[in-house]
């Protein structure tokens, strides 16, 4: 079989320097898809119509094609009509990539951009063409992405071509939905009998420095912890232990953020997930013991070296948000939702009471409202100076966060209470009194009950507001 590679790609990256070498060092004929355009080498591409380039891989006369394609819904960001949309989108190409996929045995697909070194270092080792198992292996990738683009076509389809759009499908809430993950890597599972697998993309957000291996449960962790800390710009510690957020502060220094929870980790000692939103070192860490975390997550660590102690797991992007959507699987299907990502934002916040806030309570009022959208409903949170100091979380009342604050060691002289929903009225203020709390913050989302919150909470001498944000996480 004569060495002849067809070019059609819509990412440029890389295809100049891969393309070359094919020609140069293992002399591949290069053709390109004429519908295009302009071939990226002149000199060495020629032109091909459509109709040639699919009678050429049906009949097994290309042994190699290097493709990609646009998003499927290019057109609908260029704001034209539907049937022009669709015009415009890359059947073409995708047409050519799903009938090369499906005869591996005759031919490769590469459309990555990132498998070109991978494709060149496999033809350096001596084969003709590239081996079976690289045909195969690409062959799945490229199905599977020719099957997102027209699962991605009918959604566009369904949205846009009725009388009137469906404005569910452009808010996200396709009538269709359709997911297709690779899998990144399996692992153990929540106890001995099970096993678990992580699909996504992962290992492109975070990397195992050191340490034991991820499990079902670190994860878990892991996956709050990164939400969490995503909310905070200064310095900030948090501390987690089985899905529950155990601790928090944030301050000037990390360091000073760390000192704050470091009793909490004691007590939880080799049991407690921690993150923070600065870089770590030895020194820094050794001043809090390590051994009483099991792992320990950052946006980098500096000097490690030893694979002894907690597992250390770098952020390569940055710990914040990674979704716009929460997906659980239900009986039968599957629950969508987007995800809580309303700023919080203190200039809309009211405070409808007697009582204002001091000046130098503010940093810990956004502290406590952006920590409790990240515990377990329903909660109220107490929050000091930055820092976390009782939590009170699944609660049947708010009635009971008294009785989950009895065992406390001492009042909450000048705490200030966060509670996640709503107060269930004025009695929840004289529970707050007796514990010592000057300011109760809630989402006061029910305009109602507040004339009786505010008549309350001015008798009381207390603080009330309403952040107007809803602030419970299932």
């Amino acid at each position: 079989m004569k060495k002849t590679a067809l070019l059609a790609t819509r990412d440029p990256s890389g295809l100049n320097k891969f393309a070359g070498r094919l020609a140069e060092e293992f002399g591949y004929q290069l053709l390109w898809l004429a519908s295009i355009g302009p071939a990226p080498l002149p000199r060495i591409c020629q032109a091909i119509e459509l109709e040639e380039a699919e009678r050429a891989i049906r009949e097994g006369r290309i042994p190699l094609l290097v493709a990609n394609f646009w998003n499927p819904t290019v057109g609908v960001h260029r704001g034209y009509a539907w049937k022009k949309a669709m015009a415009e989108m890359d059947h073409d190409i995708v047409g050519l990539v799903r009938t090369a996929a499906i005869r591996p045995s005759m031919m490769g697909v590469v459309g990555d951009a990132r498998q070109y070194s991978d494709a060149l270092d496999l033809l350096e080792a001596g084969p003709a063409f590239l081996p079976e198992s690289f045909r195969v292996q690409q062959a799945c990738n490229a199905l599977h992405a020719v099957a997102a683009f027209d699962a991605a076509v009918a959604q566009f389809l369904e949205s846009q071509s009725g009388e009137a759009p469906d404005l569910n499908a452009l808010s996200g809430y396709p009538k269709t939905l359709y997911y297709s993950w690779k899998r990144d890597a399996t692992l153990k599972g929540a106890s001995v009998q099970q096993m678990a697998a992580v699909y996504g993309g992962f290992g492109e957000h975070f990397e195992t420095i050191s340490g034991p291996a991820l499990d079902y449960a670190s994860l878990l962790d892991l996956s709050l912890a990164t939400y969490a800390i995503g909310e905070f710009e200064k310095p900030t510690a948090l501390l987690i232990s089985k899905g529950q957020l155990m601790a928090g502060s944030s301050a000037s220094e990390l360091v000073s953020a760390l000192k704050e929870i470091s009793p909490e980790a004691k007590r939880l000692r080799e049991s407690a997930l921690l993150v923070v939103n600065g870089s770590m070192d030895p020194s820094l860490l050794a001043e809090f013991s390590p051994t009483n975390f099991s792992s320990i997550v950052a946006p980098s660590f500096r000097d490690f070296d030893s694979e002894r102690g907690p597992r250390l797991i770098a952020s390569k992007e940055g710990l914040g948000y990674e979704s716009l959507q929460e997906i659980r699987s239900i009986a039968g299907g599957l629950l969508v939702q987007d995800k809580n990502r309303v700023p919080v934002n203190p200039m809309a916040w009211r405070i409808p009471s007697g009582v204002q806030p001091l000046v130098y309570d503010w940093e810990t009022m956004i502290f406590g409202v952006k920590l409790v959208r990240h515990v377990q409903s329903s909660a109220c949170l107490a929050v000091q100076n930055e820092r976390m100091v009782l939590l009170a979380s699944h609660l049947t009342t708010q009635f009971d966060f008294e009785r989950a604050f009895a065992g406390n060691q001492k009042r909450l002289d000048g705490a200030i209470l966060v509670f996640d929903e709503d107060l269930e009225g004025p009695d929840i203020l004289d529970a707050a009194k007796r514990q010592g709390a000057y300011l109760v913050i809630h989402p006061g989302l029910d305009s109602d009950r507040e004339a009786k919150l505010v008549e309350r909470s001015n008798e009381l001498g207390i603080g009330l507001v309403a952040t107007g944000i809803g602030l419970a996480k299932l």
